[in-house]
């Protein structure tokens, strides 16, 4: 779901036609995952949506994408596609959005869902990701404790996105909703 936030009539209208074209839904700012925002309305953006900001100049402190104004059309469906997409899962601060839905995640646990990210599909052996989390704690269990967390967290609809390849390490198995 996405909202716009902006105090410009005209740019409020483009981003509406914007979003309708793509056939996405507008909704509130309160139950949106995407916000698209001007910088001047960027400090009342919640910390559980994605935000994609337009600026005349820079980027803009808090925005997960910036998009100069005037912006790109196919830029702007590029990152409406990634955002909203059912098969998504977009890594964001403090959580991630998973087909369209905010799931809040620890510290610790983002750093887990980074990693297993940066495997592109393939498994990451546990070695490595020991050694990754290794400041956060010394106890054998760490890992599949987080593991556990990870795997309940990202599998609301049943279908497990964390796959233990034996020997091999964990995958993460970013498809389906």
């Amino acid at each position: 779901m996405i909202a716009i936030l902006t105090s410009d009539p005209l740019l409020q209208r483009m981003l509406q036609l914007e979003v309708e074209r793509g056939g996405f839904s507008l909704s509130t700012p309160e139950k949106a995952t995407l916000l698209l925002c001007d910088a001047t309305t960027i400090p009342r953006i919640p910390r559980r949506a994605a935000v994609i900001c337009f600026e005349r100049e820079g980027s803009a402190s808090g925005a997960h994408h910036t998009l100069p104004l005037p912006y790109d059309t196919a830029a702007l469906q590029a990152l409406l596609q990634r955002y909203e997409s059912p098969k998504a899962l977009v890594p964001l601060s403090g959580g991630v959005l998973l087909c369209g839905r905010f799931i809040s995640l620890s510290p610790t646990e983002e750093r887990l869902l980074h990693l297993l990210l940066e495997g592109g599909g393939k498994a990451v052996p546990e070695e490595v990701l020991r050694t990754a989390l290794s400041s956060e704690g010394d106890g054998s269990n760490l890992l599949q404790a987080l593991i556990y967390r990870l795997r309940r967290k990202l599998s609301p609809d049943g279908v497990s996105r964390v796959r233990a390849l034996r020997g091999r390490g964990y995958m993460l198995v970013a498809e389906g909703c």
